[in-house]
């Protein structure tokens, strides 16, 4: 960060090539979300250090309205002629290096695509064109894919933590089955304020949103040395704060912008594994550098003391619970790897094959719907195939008869069981219409009484299904 000092050449060189990477990495997957939380954590990162380092904080605040962002440059040029210290010059070098990069490659926000290098050569190639030919030019506009958001989730059918997916089918957009993504199921909306609201309700939103305001507010009461008296309340912190030093304060003012792209990205899109470790983890640095959590440990030697019963009773009751949780989850592990293994040869076409790797899988975890989804379909195709044999001798005849009728049922009162159990899933829907869509197992159905004629049709149209 600082690139000001000769011995630290190299270093600041890589990390500056660092960040270019990064940069060039992020224009080429076409985040939005990304682009705007960089930009936005850039312009936080110098206004609020320029906000700071001021001393007329009411030109400042006209500076930023009549020029904006730039505004926070022609602040610092006109009022601290010595603001070229510490962050003000490597930021404007990473900034200007960042608008060159993107004027040439290109942006995600196509609003802004006229103000890059190729927007540029496109305007100028309509205009000669017009001046070649008299012909009025149609202006093209690009085609606007539907995406689902997930909306409609707040109706009650949300069954608990992280289960925006089973609510999804039952509102998922019509207009989604006419993209490319018509059989994708979404788990999660992309904002992720919206995924907190759908799977915690108004409690887990508020208690989310209270923790960012929380740590925002301490941070910057401390480092613009504002409402001090309401952060040590906050913060729980009884002594006055100890001065941070300028180095820190600059790591604090880069890990709370970073802390901001987080928030942006969030909106935007929904978060990962890695971005929610950050998203707790910077507040914590943050504060050890700031000083409100202390790093020092005690050196008092404490009387170790033998467990009472009580304690002793909860150990073994907590040690009894893990071995169970142990043994499920290695048999989901289990279930799992079979499940995997019969889905692959079912669509190898190996379906005696993942016959018994199936029927293993629901029998390890009978209350997966997916395996049972699965396991209704491969009972109907190979009581298909059984059918469709022939055989001379009548004893065989009748016995593949037999397994084909028992397979058939099966299939039947699985899919029956699924469907019960998800209504609205179009998912399993389709594996059911496929069940009794095979031309031979309906007519040998038919024969044989097993026929119950399903709602699908009607239940289908109100689905709006149509792939």
């Amino acid at each position: 960060m600082y690139y000001v000092s000769d011995k630290k050449f190299i270093l600041a060189t890589c990390y500056l090539l660092l960040a270019i990477l990064f940069y060039v990495d992020l224009l080429y997957t076409n985040a939005r979300s990304g682009f705007l939380g960089i930009w936005f954590s850039l312009a936080f990162l110098l206004a609020t250090y320029a906000w700071i380092e001021t001393k007329n904080k009411k030109s400042f605040i006209v500076y930023i309205l009549l020029f904006g962002f730039l505004g926070t440059w022609i602040s610092a040029l006109v009022q601290r002629k010595d603001l070229k210290s510490l962050i003000i010059n490597p930021l404007s070098l990473i900034i200007g290096l960042f608008l060159l990069i993107t004027f040439v490659i290109g942006t995600p926000i196509s609003q802004l695509g006229g103000f890059t290098l190729k927007g540029i050569s496109n305007q100028i190639q309509k205009l000669q064109a017009l001046k070649i030919s008299s012909k009025s030019v149609p202006i093209q506009t690009p085609v606007q894919a539907v995406e689902s958001v997930g909306g409609g989730t707040e109706s009650g059918d949300i069954r608990g933590v992280e289960t925006f997916a089973f609510a999804y089918y039952k509102y998922k957009p019509a207009g989604q089955n006419l993209t490319s993504e018509w059989n994708f199921l979404y788990n999660k909306a992309h904002n992720e304020y919206l995924n907190y609201l759908a799977t915690t309700g108004l409690f887990g939103l508020g208690t989310y949103i209270i923790m960012i305001a929380v740590f925002l507010w301490v941070v910057l009461a401390k480092i613009t040395n504002s409402f001090a008296n309401f952060a040590n309340k906050l913060a729980n912190v009884r002594e006055k704060y100890e001065p941070i030093s300028p180095q820190n304060s600059i790591f604090v003012l880069a890990l709370v912008s970073s802390y901001m792209s987080i928030l942006v990205t969030n909106f935007f899109g929904f978060s990962v594994v890695i971005t929610n470790v950050y998203l707790f983890m910077i507040p914590a640095f943050v504060f050890v550098l700031m000083g409100i959590i202390k790093t020092e440990t005690s050196n008092k030697q404490q009387e170790i003391r033998g467990l009472s019963p009580t304690t002793m009773t909860a150990i073994f009751f907590i040690l009894v619970t893990c071995f169970f949780l142990l043994i499920s989850l290695f048999r989901f592990w289990q279930a799992d790897i079979a499940f995997a293994l019969g889905y692959n040869l079912d669509r190898a076409g190996e379906y005696q094959q993942a016959y018994p790797k199936l029927h293993e899988a629901v029998k390890l975890r009978g209350n997966e719907s997916v395996f049972k989804d699965e396991l209704s379909l491969n009972d109907a195709i190979v009581a298909a195939s059984l059918v469709s044999q022939k055989s001379e001798d009548s004893a065989t005849s009748e016995q593949t008869i037999s397994a084909a009728s028992s397979l058939a049922q099966e299939a039947i009162n699985v899919s029956n069981e699924v469907i019960s159990q998800h209504p609205d899933n179009a998912v399993f829907w389709k594996t059911r219409v496929r069940i009794f869509y095979t031309d031979k197992i309906i007519i040998w159905i038919k024969e044989f009484s097993l026929w119950k004629k399903p709602y699908c049709s009607n239940r289908i149209t109100e689905m709006r299904i149509t792939d």
